[in-house]
């Protein structure tokens, strides 16, 4: 949307989504990410793909960004289909990242193919432990602060990305440390939401979540799906929080620009006057 030319080719802007969401989801996985090894795995992964696919596609792979940027752009009636294609490329990457993380996963077991336990890394609040799931000591809970936890630091995280590239918030200066930034303040987020799971993106906590539920071995009282709803409405709502706030900053940004320039052109007429 907010890419050069980006209406022109909408295909492939959604091709390029669709693949670095595949190595997004992949790298996750595989790196046991979660909400009991979060690590540096997911900023890593993002760092990369974004400076691969992001060239061509804006660098999104999170629906939670393309709302933000839908609503900060202002342009709804334009850019509708374009965002509805752009979040299903990044879902559809994300399911197929999933498979193809089983793929590299999996071992033979007993004749079947199967992923471990321990190499599964479950997007659930920590404090439910693999060992209380073995056990089927199970207590759901924390719906709604997981709920808050992914709103509050969605927002945070999209509207740093709306600043760092919006027309009238990018610092000149940042250059080639924009994306490193932005990977930094993920990381951050990250560790503040650890105990929540901290997922901030809707395709990413698809994937997971279709993953943990195929291939973990037990699944006491449905806790593998149940905080998939907390995940994706917190962070979609977050994405779309941070739009609204980008917007109302910029509009205030313009009118104290206007006034200063009112003030300035007054000012120089008045001088202008006087000197005639």
């Amino acid at each position: 949307m907010e890419t050069p030319t980006g209406h022109d080719r909408k295909g492939l802007v959604c091709f390029n989504e669709f693949l670095g969401q595949i190595f997004f989801m992949y790298i996750v996985l595989v790196s046991g990410a979660g909400s009991d090894t979060w690590g540096i795995a997911g900023p890593l992964a993002l760092f990369a793909v974004v400076n691969v696919f992001g060239g061509v596609s804006g660098g999104h792979f999170n629906p939670a960004v393309t709302l933000g940027v839908f609503v900060r752009e202002a342009k709804c009636a334009h850019n509708f289909i374009f965002t509805l294609m752009s979040i299903a490329s990044q879902i559809t990457g994300a399911l197929v990242g999933m498979l193809v993380a089983y793929i590299a996963l999996r071992i033979k077991q007993d004749g079947e193919y199967t992923v471990l336990d321990d190499q599964v890394g479950l997007l659930i609040p920590s404090t439910i432990t693999k060992d209380d799931l073995h056990n089927g000591q199970v207590t759901l809970g924390q719906n709604f602060s997981t709920f808050y936890m992914e709103v509050i630091c969605t927002f945070v995280f999209v509207l740093f990305i709306l600043f760092v590239t919006g027309k009238h918030t990018m610092v000149p200066d940042l250059g080639v440390m924009g994306v490193p930034a932005i990977c930094l303040v993920l990381w951050a987020l990250c560790q503040v939401d650890s105990f929540t799971g901290a997922s901030f993106n809707p395709a990413l906590a698809i994937g997971s979540t279709f993953f943990q539920t195929w291939c973990f071995s037990v699944n006491p009282q449905g806790v593998m799906t149940h905080y998939l709803l907390e995940y994706l409405a917190g962070a979609s709502l977050g994405g779309i929080l941070a739009g609204c706030f980008y917007n109302c900053y910029e509009r205030l940004f313009k009118k104290h620009e206007h006034d200063i320039h009112s003030q300035i052109n007054h000012e120089y007429g008045t001088k202008s006057h006087s000197s005639d």
